[in-house]
């Protein structure tokens, strides 16, 4: 039971329109040595793309890829921040959700509005790594949030979360594989891991 990956995206004012890593903590320690790299560059990848096309509000995915499965949420605020968390399967669902709240509450506290300024529009130009990491870290233990699944609002709130398959981001005509084709972020090695990657149930419900 891990998280994997924590980000925070700026959405709205970023050149051509594309998700900018305001900050970013992505453990892969417990994948092979040699192919953490493209582990790496897949899941950011991953992530920006959930970061541009997820709805404002809350949601969830499951995505496999490399063999595995990863739980991934995404928390889209209007304000032009979006959250994404990645985690194992055996990461309880609503609490991967209330971290990733926790994640932005931290970084709007510490930042304000300064990563509105236009001057913050390439990745990592305002960095709380050391914070997020810390976060991660805390909650790497999903019954450390106990205290969070207990507070009546956030777990009302959490409910109207939707559940679905990375896929239903895409238009008809466009697939995860294919725009990881497309993208400068991946190496051919990444694109090919990518490729291998499959979406996981073509439903969509509330979790309830």
């Amino acid at each position: 039971m891990r998280i994997v990956a924590g980000f925070v995206y700026k959405y709205k004012n970023v050149p051509d329109n594309k998700p900018i890593i305001l900050t970013s903590d992505i453990d892969v320690s417990f994948i092979g040595y040699f192919t953490q790299g493209m582990a790496k560059e897949a899941i950011m990848f991953v992530s920006r793309q959930i970061a541009e096309r997820s709805k404002v509000g809350m949601s969830a995915f499951k995505e496999k890829a490399n063999n595995e499965t990863y739980s991934i949420s995404s928390v889209k605020k209007t304000n032009g921040l979006v959250g994404v968390v990645i985690t194992d399967t055996e990461y309880p669902l609503r609490v991967c959700v209330e971290v990733n709240k926790i994640i932005l509450r931290e970084y709007e506290d510490k930042y304000n509005l300064k990563w509105e300024d236009d001057k913050y529009a390439s990745d990592h130009c305002l960095e709380n790594t050391e914070a997020l990491k810390a976060t991660l870290k805390k909650y790497a233990n999903p019954e450390e949030a106990d205290d969070i699944m207990k507070i009546k609002d956030n777990l009302n709130e959490t409910k109207k979360i939707m559940h679905e398959s990375l896929n239903s981001l895409y238009e008809k005509e466009e697939s995860l594989q294919e725009l990881a084709k497309q993208s400068s972020d991946l190496s051919y090695w990444s694109k090919t891991l990518l490729d291998q990657s499959e979406g996981l149930n073509d439903s969509c419900c509330v979790i309830s």
